[in-house]
């Protein structure tokens, strides 16, 4: 091992390719049982661990994750509010899903404890038991991974916790093997539900002349349209410039031409009341449906539809607006 493991004796760490070498199993059995028993105690190593997404190999964590597939149907109704203290929750991004309870809200970020149903190690005690809990089954929290995460990964509520269940009882105790390899698991999944983001950032490239791109390689709409589904049509519109390419069309049509795609999306500047009420979780399935029948991610939808209501509430009143007034008019323009 690089470091040696004579570095921990000495209250150092490893190093982060001993780390990457110890979670994808390519350290020999002494190295391995030595990160691992320094991984147990550190947290900042168990940190790279998340960061790093990968299988601790020779652990095997006798639990399904934070989200077994028998409870997803618990969480059949469509939220009607915004999070609360309180609230356990399916928070999911893209492909990455948890339960969570929420223990503090500040505006469009919120603070929560990962959860799971099934426990790591025989000997911890659930944090919510049976007849507390919503789901009916016993519930373990993670107190020591609590996170701020944005408000546009909630995703369905399944009701609230006990509030002496947020509060976490007794010292910090030694974590096993198998703990410190669940405590990495969950790390991994809230940091990418962290690091969700569907509001591109501004291009620092320069435009490129569409027109004059496409007569260079010798293109023509309907072409364009049969090797990346944008309609001619809304092509046409974009040479003119009475449309911009959404975020997703961008993409596409810079991987055809070979272009930076920041250089055909201009975004426009969206409002933070906007993209507050564009991420409340009463409108997320909405936005998925939009998503699917525009051939969008759920990222395109929302930057779409807020681009649309930003343009609907120009031709309306002027001046700044509240997130209730953008919730309004999110709400009216999809049951458009």
């Amino acid at each position: 091992m690089s470091t040696g493991m004579e570095a921990n004796a000495a209250g150092r760490h490893p190093l982060e390719v001993d780390l990457v070498a110890y979670a994808d199993g390519d350290l020999s059995p002494k190295d391995a049982a030595e990160v691992q028993a320094h991984v147990s105690s550190c947290d900042v190593c168990l940190s790279v661990l998340g960061s790093l997404a990968a299988p601790i190999a020779g652990v095997v964590v006798e639990h399904p994750g934070p989200i077994d597939s028998g409870i997803v149907d618990l969480f059949a109704s469509e939220p009607t509010a915004d999070p609360a203290v309180g609230d356990l929750w399916r928070l999911e991004w893209e492909d990455q899903a948890t339960l969570a309870v929420v223990t503090g809200i500040n505006g469009p970020i919120v603070s929560i404890l990962p959860a799971a149903v099934d426990s790591p190690d025989d000997d911890i005690d659930p944090a919510v038991e049976a007849d507390e809990s919503p789901l009916g089954i016993p519930l373990f929290l993670w107190h020591d991974l609590s996170y701020d995460v944005p408000l546009g990964v909630f995703s369905q509520r399944a009701g609230a916790v006990p509030p002496a269940a947020i509060e976490e009882a007794g010292p910090p105790r030694e974590r096993s093997w198998a703990i410190a390899a669940a405590m990495a698991e969950a790390l991994a999944a809230v940091n990418r539900l962290a690091a969700a983001e569907w509001v591109p950032k501004r291009p620092a490239t320069a435009p490129v002349d569409l027109a004059a791109t496409l007569k260079q390689q010798g293109l023509i709409p309907s072409r364009i349209e049969a090797l990346t589904g944008i309609p001619a049509a809304r092509l046409l519109a974009f040479v003119r410039g009475s449309q911009a390419p959404t975020w997703d069309e961008a993409l596409r049509l810079g991987e055809l031409l070979d272009v930076d795609p920041g250089s055909l999306h201009r975004p426009v500047s969206l409002p933070d009341a906007l993209i507050w009420a564009i991420e409340r979780p009463v409108h997320r399935m909405k936005l998925r449906l939009r998503a699917i029948k525009d051939g969008l991610t759920e990222a395109g939808a929302r930057f779409q539809v807020a681009e649309e209501v930003l343009a609907r509430a120009a031709r309306t009143t002027p001046g700044q607006r509240e997130v209730d007034a953008w919730d309004e008019l999110v709400r009216h323009h999809l049951d458009a």
